[in-house]
């Protein structure tokens, strides 16, 4: 390449690249060669008998680019993957005297904007890739450096935005390719990787998506959904997909942040990234909505920092997301309270039975499953007390036909809260048991929330949920007919005391650990997703090794057996669980006290085992460890991946593919929902979908890296998370 003026290469050296990356690649450049160069595609598309047609459109181009190219500045041409690693046609050019952004205004006109173009690239051309030479006098060296990284996929590759920065990373020791914008990976109008990257996204290839650090909350939002977008169509080439960050503060770009920090900074954030499932997950687990209150931080309970004052009594949708252990249930109460004051019933619905018995006794209303139990005249007693002051109830009961009769007009000018709200749409929408009652369940909540939400009665909508998302929110507001509905937001960013948790990557490593603290006289608090009677994880497995091996403890099972066992030791534990558990060294839970128990018990339990296979999601996972509130260890094993049988779509994260995509596994649900009449569900029916598959997407995405996805959480919960060290499973 040719010359660089002296202020193109002090601009150069301060984007942290080297001498020879830079004389390689980058050149000094203007007039009419660079003028050609960003015009002739363009230009070319009016050829011919066009070009009598183009000429206002050819006068406007020669206007935009003469002054550009005139004014000289620096321009880019790296080498082509595509034709044997010659010089690329394509390329980048940053003029010294950038141009202004126009925008269209009325009447089919454009004005200059204040705002500049920073880059030019050839107008018309393919978009393509940045690929750095590396050596200025031999052409051999790029080539066949790019060659071996190609025929290599051990090779891990850095995928930048911008020419300077894929510089700098090249710079820093990294195979690194740059794209012109963040959005500019695939073939315009599909879901394709251009040529140039198709070429690397080969079978076992790690790939690091290293894109700016943008402090704008928009910005931050449009670059991490084409992140998502790319890390999908990388992984569909069977690459594993990381994302490299690091905080803005030291630098908006990875050249500011080798510039400030040097390259051990960079090659930190890099060891450091993160699968991009991860992203996918965290991005789709936000409540992006502007808060009308935020708890004062420091105060761990709602009541006390003034929540339940707060709320105006004329908002009809008030969605609170606070965090394990700030009293949601008590807030619950005091609204339930205020509510008799103003002759209005409290309707609770969860997604587990245990849970509305639990929240029943905390918040002085009957569970509705108090009733169904009962005859005579302490049946009509209790009804009499449900019509008085309301009732809570598991949402697989919400339809006419359950031993609840449940009505949805019945509940349109009262208080309806949706407790787990996340989990309460998404059992609803997934769980098998509900096959042939699961539209007539919607049917009514679409019903219950319309009319809730309507202007016409005095009902009122509360949603709670620890992680509380747009896909909750917006899900309700849809499948209510009322899209627009403005909600009150109260957020509280209080952590409960952070606890220590040791990560297993070997199952029976976690079980040694377990026998190691059970010989010390440790008791523990067991938690266990296995559901196989022969697995030696199991509730029951578990009991009966640790029975024969440690005699003289005192085990209590709780699964969902034992819970419904007359006469077991078990058997309605759950309301009282605080007292029973003390009386065991070792009590084993199965996925029935995921929610719904709070153990406030202190100094007795010393540890608290996990182990995850991978059919629960990764929330229902921390639920599960956030059972016992005391901060004492965790020691958790979870697979790798999450069980290929509890994901949707052949594991897809995209929840337009899942439902456009036909997919065997996902089918039965599909045609449920599908299947149901239009004229039944009305504007139900797409809205319903919509939320089951945003939900199985963000599922999906968590189960294919389900260890790191749980730490991950665990981590923005701010728990103290470390890895023991032994080999992957």
């Amino acid at each position: 390449m040719a010359k660089l003026h002296l202020h193109h290469l002090a601009e150069l050296r301060a984007s942290a690249i080297a001498d020879k990356i830079m004389r390689a690649n980058f050149r000094s450049s203007g007039g009419a060669d660079v003028f050609e160069w960003l015009t002739e595609h363009r230009a070319a598309a009016f050829g011919g008998h066009a070009a009598q047609y183009a000429t206002g459109i050819v006068k406007a181009l020669v206007y935009r680019m003469r002054p550009v190219a005139a004014g000289g500045g620096w321009q880019f041409r790296g080498l082509d993957p595509v034709n044997g690693w010659q010089r690329m046609a394509w390329g980048c050019y940053k003029p010294d005297q950038p141009r202004c952004e126009r925008k269209r205004i009325q009447g089919g006109h454009y004005v200059d904007t204040a705002k500049r173009i920073k880059y030019e690239h050839p107008e018309g051309a393919p978009t393509r890739a940045f690929f750095c030479d590396l050596a200025p006098t031999d052409p051999t060296i790029g080539r066949d450096y790019w060659q071996q990284v190609k025929n290599d996929p051990s090779v891990p590759i850095v995928i930048n935005e911008g020419a300077k920065k894929t510089a700098a990373t090249m710079s820093a020791g990294y195979a690194a390719i740059g794209l012109p914008g963040v959005s500019m990976w695939n073939i315009p109008g599909t879901q394709q990787l251009i040529p140039e990257l198709e070429l690397f996204a080969t079978e076992g290839r790690d790939v690091y998506i290293c894109f700016d650090q943008d402090t704008k909350l928009k910005t931050r939002r449009a670059v991490t959904w084409e992140i998502i977008k790319l890390s999908s169509a990388l992984r569909r080439a069977k690459c594993k997909v990381y994302v490299t960050q690091w905080n803005p503060a030291m630098g908006k770009g990875v050249d500011d942040l080798i510039v400030n920090h040097g390259a051990d900074a960079f090659h930190t954030a890099y060891v450091q990234s993160v699968r991009a499932e991860v992203l996918s997950v965290q991005r789709q687990s936000q409540l992006t909505f502007n808060p009308n209150w935020v708890a004062p931080a420091g105060v761990q309970y709602l009541t006390d920092a003034g929540l339940v004052d707060a709320i105006p009594t004329d908002e009809k949708l008030v969605c609170i997301r606070a965090g394990k252990g700030t009293g949601k249930t008590e807030v619950i109460k005091h609204i339930a309270d205020r509510a008799r004051g103003r002759d209005q019933r409290m309707l609770v619905i969860v997604h587990r039975v245990r849970l509305a018995e639990a929240i029943a006794d905390r918040i002085d209303v009957l569970s509705i499953y108090e009733v169904i139990g009962e005859k005579g005249e302490e049946r009509r007693n209790k009804l009499a007390e449900v019509s008085a002051n309301g009732m809570t109830l598991c949402a697989h009961s919400c339809h006419p036909d359950s031993q609840a009769q449940f009505r949805a007009d019945d509940w349109q000018d009262d208080i309806v809260v949706i407790d787990e709200a996340t989990q309460v749409l998404w059992d609803v929408l997934s769980t098998s048991i509900l096959k042939g009652k699961r539209v007539s369940i919607l049917k009514e909540l679409q019903q219950l929330l319309a009319g809730v939400l309507s202007k016409t009665t005095t009902g009122r909508l509360f949603l709670l949920d620890a992680d509380l998302d747009n896909i909750a929110v917006n899900g309700v507001r849809s499948i209510a007919g009322q899209p627009d509905i403005r909600p009150w937001v109260a957020m509280s960013n209080y952590r409960q005391n952070s606890y220590d948790a040791l990560v297993h990557k070997k199952a029976e490593a976690w079980l040694l650990d377990a026998e190691e603290a059970l010989s010390q006289g440790k008791r523990l608090l067991v938690m266990t997703d296995t559901q196989q009677l022969n697995s030696k994880f199991s509730s029951s497995m578990l009991e009966k090794r640790w029975k024969k091996h440690f005699p003289g403890l005192r085990i209590l099972r709780v699964d969902s057996d034992t819970l419904e066992t007359m006469g077991h030791e078990a058997y309605g534990c759950i309301r009282e669980a605080n007292t029973v558990f003390v009386n065991y060294d070792v009590v084993i839970c199965s996925p029935s006290v995921e929610t719904g128990v709070i153990l406030d018990l202190q100094g007795h339990f010393e540890k608290v085992y996990g182990h995850f296979s991978g059919i629960l999601s990764e929330n229902s996972v921390r639920q599960s460890l956030a059972r016992l509130r005391e901060p004492v260890p965790r020691v958790i094993f979870a697979a790798t991946m999450g069980n290929r049988v509890a994901m949707t779509a052949k594991g897809e994260t995209f929840w337009q593919e899942i439902i456009e995509g036909q997919h065997q596994v996902a089918g039965a649900i599909l045609k449920e929902l599908a299947g149901a009449s239009i004229n039944d569900l009305g504007v139900l029916l797409p809205s319903a979908l919509e939320v089951w598959a945003r939900y199985a997407a963000r599922d999906n995405a968590a189960k294919l890296v389900y260890r790191e996805t749980i730490m991950a959480q665990l981590r923005i919960e701010g728990q103290t998370v470390t890895e023991a060290e032994e080999p992957d499973d």
